[in-house]
């Protein structure tokens, strides 16, 4: 799929170079009625605006899908952990006191969830709000703050994984 996807564009002259990479983008970039660039009168020398505006609706679908999946697995994980934490609190050895205690404090389903909580929003900060940054906006200091969030998530889950359990 991937190899298909990629090869369309290469085929009908779609990629075009933008800082170092190359993005199925009509060239020049203001031609076309391309996104909010293009300037409706300008003929497009390579590439065209379609192909940009398909591409560009699949990648936001991508990340949306994949956004929402990550959360879902999320959720997920923290609810499994916490049922099979509800479900083991009758085989613990313990007066009725201690196992209703046990029971109200879940410690590895709070720890699971801080977890849980702390890679997501790493996730969400690090990798969606940059492209949010790099794509809808033509502010400079965005672009920079986006660049500067996206290469902290390898920082931000080194943190959150070496933290102790406490």
């Amino acid at each position: 799929f991937a190899m298909i996807f990629s090869s369309i564009p290469l085929f009908f002259g779609g990629y075009n170079p933008q800082c170092g990479t190359c993005l199925v983008a009509p060239l020049p970039y203001w031609c076309g009625n391309w996104v909010h660039l293009g300037d409706g009168t300008t003929e497009c020398e390579r590439g065209n605006d379609l192909f940009s505006h398909v591409y560009r609706i699949i990648f936001w679908f991508v990340i949306s899908s994949i956004s929402l999946f990550c959360t879902g697995a999320m959720v997920s994980v923290y609810r499994s952990v916490y049922l099979e934490e509800q479900r083991m609190v009758q085989y613990r050895f313990q007066n009725e006191e201690e196992a209703e205690e046990g029971k109200a404090s879940n410690s590895e389903s709070k720890r699971i969830q801080k977890t849980l909580l702390l890679y997501t929003s790493s996730f969400y900060i690090c990798w969606i709000t940059p492209i949010v940054f790099w794509n809808a906006t033509s502010v400079p200091a965005l672009h920079i703050v986006g660049d500067m969030l996206f290469s902290m998530m390898g920082f931000f889950n080194m943190v959150v994984f070496i933290q102790p359990k406490c």
